[in-house]
């Protein structure tokens, strides 16, 4: 028998009384609640794989300090000491190590203090010292400093090792189109300029 021609069927035997609705109804589950206990009923498709009664008992029995993964212990705030209670995955990943956002602020503010370099001191002190154009071709603008002997190769941010370049000209630097004594011989020429002479700039080598 044709699917439609039997849901016919069903609705005609309901609609004459002959066929109770509650019996053609799914059937309906219970379950006990894990976190409180209490019973609670539906169908099949209603409840599904669902282990609580209810959004506060679901939220005590997944998140609750007595729940073994999000269970507390007690640590010390980082800023001001003060004993706060946080969960164990927090601590492995760093977090919660405030109690509060002022003394997380607070923290987070000292830290970068502490390990944040200043990366403007140097190029301010080199431009202050060979000037705020090019040392090469006198450009004026998106004046970029350059380590005449790279970081990587053990070169520092002293003034001596640094020179003011246009954009041009310090790529031509790292595609290997200018020699170091030409940086030299550029940043002693912007020294000049600045009426600030150092002879010892002469006699580094190339």
């Amino acid at each position: 028998m044709p699917l439609f021609v039997l849901q016919s069927y069903n609705l005609m035997l309901i609609k004459y009384g002959i066929v109770e609705v509650k019996k053609l109804r799914k059937p309906r589950i219970t379950k006990a609640c894990l976190h409180c206990g209490g019973e609670f009923t539906g169908t099949q498709a209603e409840i599904g794989a669902r282990k609580f009664c209810s959004v506060p008992c679901r939220t005590a029995g997944l998140c609750g300090e007595h729940h073994p993964q999000y269970k507390r212990v007690p640590i010390s705030c980082a800023e001001c000491g003060k004993e706060i209670l946080v969960a164990p995955g927090r601590i492995r990943y760093r977090q919660s190590q405030y109690c509060s956002k002022e003394c997380g602020r607070a923290g987070q503010s000292r830290k970068i203090s502490a390990i944040q370099k200043p990366a403007s001191n140097w190029r301010t002190l080199a431009k202050r010292r060979f000037g705020t154009v090019c040392a090469l071709c006198g450009f004026p603008h998106f004046i970029e400093v350059h380590h005449i002997v790279p970081r990587s190769k053990g070169g520092g941010d002293e003034t001596d090792n640094l020179i003011p370049l246009c954009p041009n000209h310090h790529g031509m630097v790292h595609a290997n189109l200018l020699a170091t004594k030409e940086l030299r011989a550029a940043q002693a020429a912007a020294e000049r300029r600045q009426g600030h002479l150092d002879v010892t700039v002469w006699n580094q080598p190339a």
